[in-house]
């Protein structure tokens, strides 16, 4: 995250990861870093258990709020349970805005991006459907 602030700082910084002083760098500090040229995070991806280490996030499918993106609920009395599909399903109507996300999770290198927005998290597409929905929907053939 550190060479990411970096990269998207444009500049050189004063100090490493972990404040100190980075020998290798005496006399870069804040000079251009790239030829002028800046990172820019669109996108983090990983699957469910990478990305809840990565944030540090309490929710999963044993907690209360089974989602980090909305406020579903695995409580069935609940109407916002998230068994409740379609375009019209009430936990959709829950999206966490950024700051709400930021306070869901704990205290993180990644949040601290320059410009980071809860919108660039995603799933990996390959987890997602080949290896949870595929071998589930496939044990549910007859």
């Amino acid at each position: 995250v550190w060479s990411l602030v970096e990269l998207m700082s444009g500049r050189y910084l004063d100090k490493g990861p972990w404040g100190e002083t980075v020998a290798s760098r005496k006399g870069l500090e804040g000079k251009e870093l790239a030829g002028g040229w800046r990172a820019v995070l669109c996108a983090h991806r990983g699957d469910e258990k990478y990305l809840a280490k990565a944030y540090h996030i309490g929710v999963s499918w044993l907690s209360q709020q089974v989602c980090w993106t909305c406020k579903a609920s695995r409580m069935s009395t609940s109407s916002l349970l998230y068994t409740h599909f379609g375009p019209n399903a009430q936990h959709r109507t829950t999206f966490l805005t950024t700051s709400d996300f930021i306070q869901l999770c704990k205290p993180n290198p990644w949040v601290r991006l320059p410009g980071w927005h809860v919108d660039v998290m995603t799933y990996d597409l390959l987890h997602v459907f080949d290896l949870t929905l595929v071998p589930d929907a496939a044990a549910s053939v007859s």
